[in-house]
């Protein structure tokens, strides 16, 4: 349920069974949990449900999950290997919030969105390999990711919003393809 763990201080393991369907929002969040594996049986997962999880360094999503909400991920400060299962349909608003020490994330062709503020402070973020799919990028979505070089964005791309790439001062070379 909602917030079923939220603030549990010392709780650093879960095992996730195969009977739960949903993560409900902030079920886990401020917690001390390391890594998180989601089972094949979850195709959804709440809004915040993992954010603030200062010691959270590795996240699995599987190919079942369909419905993310927003802030999963906001201030995991810790994580820096993620694996996005590839039937989401978009990167949320504030999904990875100030996780300053992601380095790299692979956005599965299955994403059309990247919403506002994605990837916003993830200040250690260096590679990022856009999925094919991507119609639109959402405002202040990598804000600050001074360590960010260089990228190419999918050729289905149509929109991208107001400071996307703003403080994003180690950027060298942008490709935007020929839609």
């Amino acid at each position: 349920g909602d917030y079923a763990f939220a603030d549990c201080s010392r709780l650093t393991g879960v095992t996730i069974p195969d009977s739960v369907k949903t993560i409900g929002e902030g079920a886990f969040c401020s917690t001390k949990l390391i890594s998180v594996t989601i089972p094949d049986s979850v195709t959804s997962i709440g809004d915040s449900a993992f954010a603030g999880c200062d010691a959270l360094t590795t996240v699995k999503i599987p190919n079942s999950v369909t419905e993310l909400g927003y802030g999963i991920f906001d201030s995991c400060v810790a994580l820096v290997d993620v694996s996005l299962g590839n039937k989401i349909p978009a990167i949320t608003r504030s999904m990875f919030y100030d996780c300053f020490k992601l380095t790299k994330i692979v956005i599965p062709d299955s994403v059309k969105t990247i919403e506002d503020f994605a990837f916003c402070e993830c200040y250690r973020l260096v590679d990022v390999q856009f999925g094919s799919n991507v119609e639109s990028i959402g405002a202040w979505t990598f804000d600050k990711n001074i360590r960010l070089e260089s990228i190419s964005l999918s050729h289905k791309l149509v929109s991208i919003g107001e400071g996307a790439f703003a403080g994003c001062t180690g950027l060298t070379n942008v490709t935007i393809p020929e839609s």
